[in-house]
């Protein structure tokens, strides 16, 4: 578990939950998406995300609304057109029209998610990014996914659809 005492994060320092930032990492590993403001509790998810290869996705709640990040670099599958365009349609549902939305191979959010629909979204994406896994059946090494559609080399995956106006 990577909250415990001998966890340590890149600077060689034990992470140090509090009990309640600590109920809050359990239920993260739960939903399979974390919800806070906390650095120190984002930054120990950010960790087991990476140990355990799953999309590490983060809702930051604000007064009025919510960001949320998914980023998958240290997975090992990509997503599709397929899967990237489903990630844009729940983005674009669940997002203000004043959203900064970004949709990428390796990182996907919103600055300004619907406060009361940020963990329906969260878990929306998860789901994708699950069956993205299933149909993925020879997985990515981090060389490879590093080289996806850079110069020289044969682009694996389209291009994600463009971002479009939310409704509202």
């Amino acid at each position: 578990m990577m909250a415990e005492k001998d966890q340590t994060d890149y600077t060689k320092q034990p992470f140090q939950l509090t009990p309640v930032m600590l109920d809050v990492f359990e239920q993260a590993k739960r939903k399979k998406y974390v919800v806070s403001r906390r650095h120190k509790l984002t930054e120990a998810w950010q960790h087991y995300c990476a140990l355990q290869r799953m999309p590490c996705v983060i809702i930051r709640p604000k007064r009025d609304h919510a960001t949320l990040s998914m980023d998958i670099t240290h997975c090992d599958f990509v997503l599709s057109d397929k899967h990237l365009d489903a990630i844009s349609e729940v983005i674009h549902e669940s997002s203000s029209s004043e959203a900064n939305i970004t949709i990428g191979l390796n990182f996907c959010g919103s600055s300004w998610v619907i406060l009361d629909q940020a963990e329906g979204l969260a878990s929306k994406m998860w789901k994708i990014t699950e069956q993205a896994r299933k149909e993925n059946r020879i997985p990515v090494t981090a060389h490879a996914r590093n080289h996806i559609g850079k110069a020289g080399t044969p682009r694996i995956i389209g291009s994600p659809k463009p971002a479009r106006k939310s409704r509202g």
